[in-house]
């Protein structure tokens, strides 16, 4: 556990934190907190007050969310696991807290982080909206749609030239007849949801999203 705000507890993964010498350690520490900070002032408040709440306080009785700093994989900014939710009597490999993984290798590009941290949490709202509320869930494509749109509602594909919108639609472009609903979790799963949300918000407004989250449909 390296850092505490007021929504999150941030833990850096061990293995990545006993590479490091002390010099890089006092580095990356900052940088924690400044996405602590982005979550509190934020992406928090502006994802709930669209989304809806997430389970608090949740299965570990905390209200603050756990979010661990891994070194995921490259391909990976970040993921959310349902099986933590659940007791370790249902889902033994269960860490019995609401928390998201983040990759650590991208906290020295705010942008990044800050939309990765935006995505999955939705991920951990659209379980308590849909699942623990409403006893229903989405097929994986919409769920992950609500995410990527997160990332816009946050305002971090304001700047287009580095954003992750840029990114989504560079993987649609290189794959336009990619199924939309049959997800494999690919690159270009993750382009077509992308301009789709932009493109139903751009012609319906945005809350055709929060209805799609707030239904027990």
């Amino acid at each position: 556990l390296r850092v505490i705000g007021e929504k999150g507890q941030y833990y850096v993964e061990n293995d990545y934190w006993n590479t490091k010498n002390s010099v890089e350690q006092q580095e990356i520490l900052p940088l924690i907190s400044k996405l602590s900070d982005e979550f509190d002032s934020k992406i928090y408040p502006k994802e709930t007050n669209f989304w809806g709440s997430e389970s608090t306080p949740g299965i570990d009785n905390d209200p603050k969310i756990v979010i661990l700093l891994a070194n995921l994989v490259d391909t990976a900014g970040g993921y959310y696991d349902t099986g933590n939710q659940f007791s370790k009597t249902r889902v033994p490999e269960s860490n019995e807290k609401d928390m998201i993984y983040l990759n650590i290798r991208t906290i020295k590009s705010e942008n990044r982080i800050f939309s990765f941290l935006a995505h999955e949490f939705q991920h951990l709202i659209s379980f308590n909206q849909k699942y623990l509320l409403r006893q229903t869930n989405d097929d994986i494509w919409l769920n992950e749609l609500r995410s990527e749109y997160s990332v816009t509602l946050n305002g971090y594909n304001d700047a287009y030239p580095g954003s992750n919108l840029k990114r989504r639609v560079a993987a649609f472009l290189e794959n336009p007849s990619d199924s939309l609903t049959e997800w494999a979790n690919q690159a270009a799963d993750y382009g077509q949801i992308d301009l789709l949300a932009e493109y139903l918000v751009d012609h319906f407004g945005s809350d055709i999203l929060k209805k799609s989250l707030q239904s027990d449909l």
